[in-house]
């Protein structure tokens, strides 16, 4: 997935998403396609049970020498924690908000009741608890 300026005139940042093991070529071969793009910063988020962590700051100078920067995320924790963290509400607040947004989504798509009670957050935020913001 790539993502535009403000202004629209470029390609800013990319980021894909492997539930297959990555490995430091398929990093390079993704950061390479988003070069050719334009994207200045990229990032690849691995969320395959078995997969290896991978030489980061390796990686990331490779990146660098060729003027593009370069964020790993292993499992989806690393990554929902750092958008929590930059979101524009507190943590705890933003980690409702999006439980309930997923909950309000799975309802409206028809899901099970067992599916809607299975969703990310839904322990932490049972039903009947509100979102904060």
């Amino acid at each position: 997935m790539c993502i535009r300026s403000a202004d629209d005139e470029e390609w800013e940042k990319s980021f894909e998403v492997r539930d297959k093991p990555v490995a430091a070529s398929d990093v390079q071969i993704f950061a390479n396609k988003c070069i050719s793009m334009g994207v200045r910063e990229a990032a690849v988020v691995m969320v395959a049970e078995d997969q290896a962590m991978l030489g980061a700051e390796a990686l990331s100078a490779w990146a660098a020498e060729r003027g593009i920067s370069l964020t790993l995320f292993h499992g989806w924790d690393s990554i929902v924690e750092q958008a929590l963290f930059w979101a524009d509400l507190p943590k705890l607040d933003g980690a409702r908000a999006v439980v309930t947004f997923i909950r309000a989504r799975l309802q409206a798509l028809d899901a099970t009741a067992e599916t809607v009670t299975q969703a990310p957050g839904a322990a932490l935020f049972p039903l009947g608890t509100t979102a904060c913001f």
